[in-house]
């Protein structure tokens, strides 16, 4: 694979064995300029006295003399308006932080990478669109119109950021949930607050919605890389549950994508179920019998009506995160979070604790028996390709080296001593 808008690259590094990979990385597609440093002061000087620009920057975080968070500062201070990739050992944690404090800097910044740096998530991060994704400070004022939506709709605009689900029990990936953004040209990634109520307001939630299933089902290889079975959940809007063709829809999508129903889970917000309307019933009904798994979002808000639970096939239940955040300061909500937990298992369904954002919050559901975690304790929703890296990194041995990629390394580093 040749990355032909990629001209020149710096890697930074305080290990020559990850020097050398990278390096060779980058030789063996065709980067025509490959610059290496072993800290942020020599890369500094790298770039102030590049006579061309630098297109794309590997960083690793923990390095003598100037650190990568220090280098991260020169490059804003610069306005440096190349692609920093971040490589780092250090823990998700450090590495998130070390990922928002780039993008609050106004830089271009995908990844992280995990160390050992494995080829094939490189590659996955490069066959994405070559533009970082990033949610701008103008974007929080920008207030779209229905004919706004409508060119984005029309120009496949509407990408999906996914946010992972943990099991409980193990604290392993359990799936992930695809949450609709707006990739505006102008305004950057548009938060779906912005524009959600207005689709459903305008009648295009359905296309919107159409257009969700269709990219979760473009990202499904490199979904597949995390695992080949890793459950997706999609939220279906109320226009799809009014739209008796919706079943028939979706399956034709999935079967033309080579993947199977009951790998998706569909999530329905309680507000959308209308009691005793016919065409949701059938709809459910019908994604019920294909395999499709069907899961009750937010519950416990003011719609909670727990006639839903027995009148719909629910397999999962997804206690809203308003009850589970407060359960630890206000004995009403802790009353309400156990009884939906207790309620959904008496029927057999998976429990789900939306919004777990601190320890407590995690320990608490844990010890009521929930199924799974969701929330910013975790990861927040990202884009596929920082999926891959961030998955990487839960499970992440840094003595282990690829044996093929170490000796490809090795040979490329003799071939070039003292050049």
């Amino acid at each position: 694979m040749t990355n032909e808008w990629l001209n020149s690259a710096l890697i930074i590094d305080d290990d020559p064995i990850a020097c050398e990979l990278a390096r060779f990385y980058f030789h063996q597609r065709g980067t025509p300029r490959i610059s290496v440093a072993y800290n942020g002061k020599q890369a500094l000087e790298i770039v102030e006295q590049s006579d061309n620009p630098i297109d794309f920057i590997l960083l690793d975080l923990k390095m003598p003399e100037m650190d990568g968070i220090q280098f991260l500062r020169r490059m804003h201070l610069r306005s440096f308006s190349g692609t920093i990739g971040i490589l780092s050992g250090e823990s998700a944690g450090v590495i998130s932080l070390a990922m928002d404090l780039a993008r609050k800097h106004g830089l271009n910044v995908i990844g992280p990478l995990a160390k050992p740096m494995k080829a094939g998530v490189l590659d996955a991060l490069f066959t994405a669109p070559q533009k970082v994704i990033h949610t701008t400070a103008n974007s929080k004022s920008f207030k779209p119109t229905a004919s706004d939506l409508d060119a984005a709709l029309a120009q496949h605009r509407i990408i999906a950021y996914y946010q992972p689900i943990i099991r409980a029990d193990t604290d392993e990936l359990a799936g992930v949930e695809a949450l609709a953004r707006w990739d505006h040209p102008f305004q950057g990634v548009i938060a779906p607050y912005l524009f959600i109520p207005l689709a459903e307001r305008s009648g295009q939630m359905r296309e919107l919605t159409l257009q969700m299933i269709s990219t979760v089902l473009h990202d499904i290889d490199l979904l597949n890389t995390l695992h080949p079975e890793l459950a997706v959940s999609i939220n279906l809007g109320a226009a799809v549950l009014e739209d008796t063709c919706f079943p028939d829809i979706i399956a034709k999508l999935v079967a033309e994508a080579g993947q199977t129903n009951d790998r998706f889970i569909l999530e329905i917000t309680e507000s959308k179920l209308i009691d005793d309307a016919i065409a949701p019933m059938e709809v459910m009904a019908r994604l019920n019998l294909m395999g499709f798994n069907l899961s009750l979002d937010d519950f416990g808000t003011q719609y909670s009506n727990f006639e839903q639970l027995t009148r719909f096939p629910f397999k999962e239940l997804k206690i809203d995160k308003r009850f589970v955040q407060s359960s630890n300061t206000d004995v009403r909500s802790k009353a309400t979070f156990e009884t939906c937990a207790q309620l959904g298992k008496r029927l057999g369904m998976r429990i789900v604790a939306e919004g777990i954002e601190t320890d407590q919050d995690w320990q608490f559901a844990k010890d009521l028996g929930v199924d799974k975690l969701q929330g910013y304790r975790f990861a927040r929703p990202m884009p596929v390709s920082e999926l891959t890296s961030w998955a990487a990194t839960r499970n992440l041995d840094p003595v282990r080296i690829e044996v093929q990629e170490l000796v490809a390394a090795n040979h490329f580093a003799n071939q070039h001593q003292g050049s």
